[in-house]
């Protein structure tokens, strides 16, 4: 197996994409990069228009080694383009909104809460219901790169699946 060195981790909010990336960043020593540090000029407020997050893109995925978390889009093609493995994370919509809920009153109670607003939460939340239903528009971006890259795809589903396959992954990549 080539030695990987650009990761995309695709999936909807709260499927653990960050979770998962950063451990596997650590863990092989390859730089993980959030998507919400393209979309925001600042974390959760400003957001950049997408010739902007195009270019940031399209500058991440010339990178020699990355990892990243995203979710699929037109203006983040790149990165699929670029990346040697796509991982898509999924799981039960109701088990993700539950996630997303406590996520956001855990930040909002800790020492540093991040800029979110229940207003935020709430479009994150409509996002998340309506546009990664398999008719939604992500579902649909979802098909098109599960058939335009399907030599580079991983699709995993449950939680312990997650897990088993990152830990594999790490292990491989240190190799």
């Amino acid at each position: 197996m080539k030695k990987l060195s650009r990761i995309l981790i695709l999936g909807n909010a709260g499927t653990g994409k960050n979770y998962r990336g950063e451990r596997l960043s650590k863990a092989i020593r390859i730089p993980f990069y959030d998507i919400d540090d393209i979309i925001f000029k600042e974390k959760f407020t400003i957001i950049r228009s997408k010739p902007q997050r195009s270019r940031l893109a399209r500058t991440l995925a010339k990178k020699r080694r990355w990892i990243c978390g995203a979710f699929p889009s037109a203006w983040n093609s790149s990165l699929a383009q670029s990346s040697q493995k796509i991982i898509i994370l999924t799981e039960n919509r109701i088990i993700l909104a539950y996630r997303i809920i406590t996520r956001y009153f855990k930040r909002k109670h800790s020492q540093a809460p991040e800029k979110e607003s229940l207003f935020g939460l709430w479009n994150l939340l409509k996002f998340m219901w309506h546009d990664f239903r398999p008719e939604g528009k992500k579902g649909i971006y979802f098909e098109k790169i599960k058939k335009k890259y399907a030599c580079k795809i991983v699709l995993l589903h449950a939680k312990k699946e997650q897990a088993a396959y990152f830990a594999k992954l790490a292990e491989e990549c240190k190799k």
